[in-house]
């Protein structure tokens, strides 16, 4: 990869980073402004100007999270590197989710970084710059930095997340048609449907399937869309015991 960090050109080889060309605007902005505070002697002349048009309250709780996350020692890779790392790609995801109260109203905010994220999920949202929503992250997919993990409120974890646990693959599906070959894109695809109320473009092509097979994928029932890039498992296969 040309002019692409050496760090950033080991992960993306040791395993299936997410492109940032996949992230959706407001996403996008976000990896921006967190890599180039984050960054500062590596940021380009465009980075700042992005930081001179921001609010006041966006800029101090984006200086807040850079400030914590390198505390804690959160991979952020420099401006200009065309992937997120993994714990760029769970901060994305912890910010939508403080945005919507249903996803996050019984988590508890352990340290000073998680408040950090808690802020900017707060200060976006009172500027009309809310995320898009995207399913809960896999505890596979997520950071492995402990401070970025979530504590439950009056839910102890003593186990794997309910949404992480294998699914049993049966012999034909509700329509009758055969499960699809494991670790085939279709599978996959069924497995991230599976395993989400709802499931964001960004899921589909982080595990290698493209805009052009999910429309495929659509058209052929194997999952449905309910929004702008936001699916579901099928109805014609939706049965309450189909993780039996």
């Amino acid at each position: 990869m040309e002019d692409v960090p050496a760090e950033v050109a080991d992960q993306a080889a040791a395993s299936a980073l997410v492109s940032l060309g996949s992230l959706a605007f407001r996403e996008r902005r976000l990896v921006t402004i967190l890599r180039r505070l984050f960054h500062p002697q590596k940021a380009a002349p465009v980075d700042s100007r992005i930081l001179a048009n921001l609010p006041g309250a966006i800029l101090d709780s984006f200086e807040w999270l850079a400030r914590e996350a390198k505390a804690n020692d959160i991979v952020v890779f420099p401006s200009g590197a065309p992937f997120i790392s993994r714990d760029e790609n769970t901060i994305i995801h912890r910010i939508a989710a403080l945005q919507r109260p249903s996803l996050s109203g019984n988590w508890h905010l352990a340290n000073a970084l998680q408040r950090a994220m808690k802020a900017c999920a707060v200060a976006l949202a009172s500027d009309v710059r809310r995320l898009p929503a995207r399913a809960m992250l896999l505890e596979r997919d997520s950071s492995q930095n402990p401070a970025l993990r979530i504590e439950y409120i009056g839910k102890p974890r003593s186990g794997p997340a309910a949404h992480d646990k294998p699914f049993r693959r049966r012999g034909k599906l509700w329509d009758g048609k055969s499960e699809p070959p494991p670790g085939s894109l279709r599978a996959r695809a069924l497995e991230i449907v599976r395993r989400h109320p709802t499931a964001s473009t960004a899921q589909f092509l982080a595990a290698g399937i493209t805009h052009q097979y999910l429309s495929t994928l659509h058209k052929d029932g194997w999952v449905e869309r309910t929004g702008h890039g936001i699916y579901r498992f099928p109805k014609r296969l939706d049965r309450s015991n189909d993780q039996s």
